[in-house]
Parts: structure tokens; sequence; C-alpha cells
């Protein structure tokens, strides 16, 4: 099943329970949100094809976060991506990279990289293959620790779990909080290509899927992103099939034992999309 019908299904009912749900503000911004979404199954193929998804840049974030370096790395990451979210010198202290390399432990710190890498090999039915980057701790002193109100705390890889059933390696995973226009897609690949990545340290193939569950689904109360929901439901039958006779996948070729951005493809070429206006970021 392409990966656009549910990520439309999704759109389109954040739309019609918008009255029921209420309207939110959070760091200065309205959404229109959700409280609690199932998404289901996410595929080998999971690029969102009605817009661009910009799929490499996304996974050279994760290389970022799984490298354990706090300073954004220049180019689109430092000057798009992360732009005014960061600290003065252009770091993400206490986040992503630092809990998933360097997370602090009562006697010292924890690499919970390596240490998952080497469980999956050793103990793969263990059900304690859990990776999560929600130090309760940290993510309630982030904005002190990065002199900034507009730090955000970890959205994603809050929650992942492995299992190694029927000799594939299956995930699940929880995301805090999730903007399904600009975020959502790129995260989409991303925890397709972590999944991806453990497995080949587990030594078995990747289930064709993941399970996904969100708690905070949202899309912000701004003119792009009105416009871009509204033409979803204008154009919903279009967007639902676009993709949906391609055979494609992310696939992993590793040249390193560490995360790298460049070690995964798309096989064969991904559709046109259909929307091709820009999206503002509202942050």
């Amino acid at each position: 099943m392409s990966i656009n019908m549910p990520y439309v299904k999704l759109l389109l009912g954040l739309r019609v329970a918008q009255e029921r749900e209420g309207y939110q503000v959070s760091r200065g911004a309205g959404v229109f949100s959700h409280f609690g979404y199932n998404f289901g199954r996410v595929g080998s193929c999971p690029v969102v094809t009605i817009r661009k998804t910009a799929w490499k840049t996304a996974l050279k974030e994760l290389e970022w976060f799984m490298s354990g370096d706090d300073a954004c790395p220049e180019g689109v990451l430092r000057d798009v991506w992360w732009k005014g979210q960061l600290n003065p010198n252009d770091e993400l202290m206490h986040s992503y990279p630092a809990q998933l390399r360097c997370s602090p432990t009562y006697d010292g710190h924890f690499d919970q990289i390596a240490w998952l890498r080497e469980e999956l090999k050793t103990n793969p039915s263990s059900r304690r293959l859990c990776l999560t980057a929600w130090n309760p701790g940290s993510m309630a002193t982030m904005v002190e620790d990065n002199q900034n109100d507009m730090t955000p705390t970890v959205c994603h890889t809050v929650w992942n779990q492995f299992s190694v059933r029927n000799g594939q390696l299956h995930m699940n995973a929880v995301f805090r909080s999730t903007d399904v226009v600009l975020g959502l897609p790129h995260n989409l690949v991303q925890h397709r290509a972590l999944q991806l990545y453990f497995a080949y340290h587990a030594r078995v193939p990747a289930a064709p899927f993941y399970t996904l569950f969100c708690n905070d689904v949202h899309y912000y109360d701004h003119p792009d992103h009105h416009d871009f929901v509204n033409y979803l439901g204008e154009n919903t039958y279009a967007c639902l099939g676009h993709g949906w006779t391609s055979e494609n996948e992310l696939l992993y070729t590793p040249t390193s034992n560490e995360f790298r951005a460049k070690d995964f493809s798309i096989r064969d070429e991904l559709p046109e999309p259909l929307y091709t206006r820009k999206i503002a970021r509202t942050l």
C-alpha cells in the first residue's frame, strides 16, 4: 500500500476534527491537533510523494543525530531545518545526539546505539531492545540548556522497540509530537532507515513494515498549511492513488559500522509530486 493513503487520511481527519478536538497554542503557534493516533504500518518505501519529500536531507539529519555530535552540520540543516532552534554556538545540546550516543547515567555515560547493535547480535530474543532519546531531566531543561526559547525537546525517536521474530527484525515506534505537513514525511523515512540499519547488525532482514503510534499529531494554523490540506480535500482520489503502482523501496548498502546517509537509496525513481507550491516553516 502506498504511504500516501494513511498520510492523506490523517490530514483530512485532522481537518474534520477541528471543532471537536479544539485549537491548541504551543511555542507561540496555533495548531489543529489530535492526541493519540495509531498511524499503523509503514511500508518498505515510506516516501510521501504527493509533494516533494527531502528524504536524503532527512537521512543526513539522522546521521547527525546518530553521530553524537552536538554541533549542527553546516548547510540546509543549520540554515533551514534547525534555523532559530539551536544555541548561540549552532549546537543542539542534550538532545538527539547526546541522548543516543552519550546518555547520562549515575556513573558516567551510555552509548545506546553501540549497545543495541551488540544486543541484537547476541540476545535477539530480548524484550529489552529499546531505543529512546527521551531523558526526562534533559527534556525539562532543554530551553535553558540551549539558551533558546524555541529549542524543542525530542519529537521522534522517543521510543523505538525492536524484536527479532520469524527471522525478521520488527520495530514499533512512538512519536511524541508530529507536524504532519512538514515533519512526518521525513520522520517516516528516518525510522525505516533505522530499522534497516539495525536489521543489518542483527544479521536478519528487516520486516517489510514497521508500526507507528503518534501521540500529538497536528498541522499549523498557517495559510500555506491550510492550502495544502485543502488541496488534499479537493484532489483526494488523485492523491490517494499517486504512486500506487510503484514497487519502490528504501535500500541499505552499508559501507560503515556507523549510520551513513549515503548508504541508502530508493529503488527506481519516485513519481513526480502533485503539489509543487512551497510550504513555509512556521517556527
